[in-house]
């Protein structure tokens, strides 16, 4: 091997060596990095929604607990208010006619009581369901209620 051989007796090896640039490349490391930032925007989306479900739910609540009251005292002047017509049209001293407006007043008040009653106990169940303390299924028996611990 000390003499070279003529051009057709070598052997030729090529080693190469080779960067490929692309414009791809960045954009997706890029993109890798974007996407825990997307992730701690979204849960952070959540959280405010939840918050404010949470918040118009208590807000529904109070406002529906202030309702409570007034209904309550309607309900009792119209049933006085129905005891002495009753008793006035007895003593014949009413016409029948403003003895059932007295009742049909009565009648009213019970309705608006009871309904607000109901505004109230949805207001409650609202606010268990957003806070994640209850569902219909808790409430129905066929979930049981966890512990918060």
């Amino acid at each position: 091997g000390t003499s070279w051989g003529t051009f057709d007796d070598r052997r030729s090896w090529i080693a190469g060596l080779g960067w490929c640039f692309s414009f791809g490349g960045p954009g997706r490391i890029d993109a890798a990095d974007a996407r825990p930032q997307q992730a701690d925007i979204s849960l952070q989306r959540f959280r405010d929604r939840l918050q404010a479900s949470v918040a118009a739910a208590y807000q529904g609540l109070a406002l529906s607990r202030q309702q409570l009251e007034p209904a309550q005292r309607e309900l009792t002047a119209s049933e006085s208010a129905l005891r002495i017509a009753r008793a006035n049209y007895e003593g014949g001293l009413l016409p029948e006619t403003d003895l059932l407006l007295a009742q049909q007043a009565a009648d009213r008040a019970r309705l608006n009581r009871i309904s607000v009653v109901a505004r109230f106990n949805q207001a409650q169940l609202t606010l268990l369901a957003e806070a994640g303390v209850a569902s219909l299924g808790t409430l129905t028996g066929s979930e049981r209620v966890q512990d918060p611990k």
